[in-house]
C-alpha cells in the first residue's frame, strides 16, 4: 500500500480507534507548525467536546474519525457545529477541526462560515493525505501501516518491545474505569505480570537521558501505586466486579474512622494521579520523538 488513494481511504474508513486519532492528529498538526497541543483528559478519557488544545488553554482541536464509515456533508456539519458551540462556550480563541472524511475546499468553508466569532480551519482527509505522502513524513505514514520501518535506535527498539509487552490500550481502558480512591480496575494485576516479564529482558541503561528519565519516572510511580492500593489492608477484591475496593466507613469488620478514611483517599488519590501523569508523559514522549502510537 503506497499511492495516496490508499491514505485516503485509511482517513475515511479509519480503524484505530478514538484515541489514536486524538495521538495522530497531534503529530500531524505538529508536522504542519502547530506544536504543543496534548490531549484534554489522561490516557483518552471524557474530553466535554475538544479533544485537544494548547498550553494557553484557549486554542481547541476537535478531531473526528468515524470508525470504518464514511459520513455525509449533513453528519459532518452537525459534528462540527456541536464541536464549535462547545469551544465557544469554554471562550476558545481559536478552533481546528480535524477529520479524516473527504471535503471540497467549498464545503470546508461552508463550516468555517458557522464560527466567525473566533478564527477557525477544517483539516480533512485529503488534505492530510497530500502531506503525509511527502518524503520527510514517512513516521506518520508507518503510523497508518504504509512504509517499512527504517533502522531505529535503541530508543525506539526499547519503545517497540514496551508497546509488543504491554497491552497500553488496556490500561488506558482500566485506568478510565477507576474511580479512585474507591476503586480500581483489578486489569491492574495482569499489568504488573506484564510489566514483570517486560523489565526481564529490558535494557533501560541502553536509553536516552531524556527517555530513561520518563521511563524510571513511570516506573517509580507504578511501585508507588502498588505500595499504597494493591498491597494494602485497606483495600478487598470483588471477584464479581473484578475491582479493588477500599473498605467504606461503617463496615462492621473493617470500616475506618472518618479522619482515617479521609487521610487513606488523599494519598491513594495522589499515588493514582501521580500514575495517570507520568504514564501519559511517557505516552507523549514516545509520540513526539520516536513516531509510536498506543496500538489496539
Amino acid at each position: 500500500m503506497n499511492s495516496r488513494q490508499s491514505i485516503t481511504s485509511l482517513l475515511s474508513m479509519w480503524r484505530f480507534g478514538n484515541f489514536k486519532a486524538e495521538l495522530f492528529s497531534a503529530m500531524y498538526l505538529a508536522s504542519i507548525g502547530y506544536k504543543g497541543y496534548k490531549n484534554i483528559s489522561p490516557l483518552g478519557g471524557p474530553d466535554d467536546g475538544r479533544d485537544l488544545e494548547d498550553v494557553s488553554g484557549k486554542n481547541f482541536v476537535a478531531c473526528y474519525f468515524p470508525i470504518m464509515e464514511q459520513e455525509g456533508f449533513s453528519s459532518i456539519k452537525r459534528k462540527y457545529n456541536s464541536d464549535i458551540e462547545k469551544a465557544l462556550d469554554k471562550g476558545a480563541k481559536s478552533f481546528i477541526f480535524i477529520t479524516g472524511q473527504v471535503l471540497q475546499d467549498r464545503q470546508k468553508k461552508i463550516l468555517e462560515s458557522y464560527s466567525s466569532n473566533i478564527a477557525s480551519k477544517v483539516i480533512s482527509g485529503d488534505e492530510i493525505a497530500a502531506h503525509i505522502c511527502r518524503p520527510e513524513n514517512a513516521h506518520l505514514r508507518e503510523e497508518l501501516g504504509v512504509f517499512a520501518e527504517r533502522p531505529t535506535s535503541n530508543d525506539k527498539s526499547f519503545c517497540k518491545s514496551l508497546y509488543k509487552s504491554i497491552d497500553f490500550q488496556s490500561l488506558i481502558e482500566a485506568a478510565n474505569s477507576c474511580i479512585p480512591p474507591i476503586s480500581f480496575s483489578g486489569y491492574f494485576v495482569q499489568f504488573y505480570d506484564d510489566l514483570a516479564r517486560f523489565q526481564e529482558t529490558a535494557e533501560p541503561s541502553l536509553l536516552s537521558d531524556a527517555l530513561k528519565g520518563r521511563y524510571f519516572s513511570w516506573l517509580d510511580a507504578i511501585s508507588l501505586l502498588d505500595e499504597e492500593v494493591f498491597d494494602s489492608a485497606h483495600y478487598f477484591y470483588a471477584a464479581p466486579t473484578r475491582t479493588f475496593n477500599l473498605h467504606r466507613l461503617g463496615d462492621r469488620m473493617e470500616g475506618l474512622p472518618t479522619r482515617e478514611f479521609t487521610r487513606i483517599s488523599d494519598i491513594k488519590k495522589s499515588a493514582f494521579k501521580n500514575f495517570t501523569d507520568t504514564t501519559l508523559a511517557l505516552i507523549h514522549h514516545v509520540r513526539d520523538e520516536h513516531g509510536l502510537m498506543v496500538k489496539r
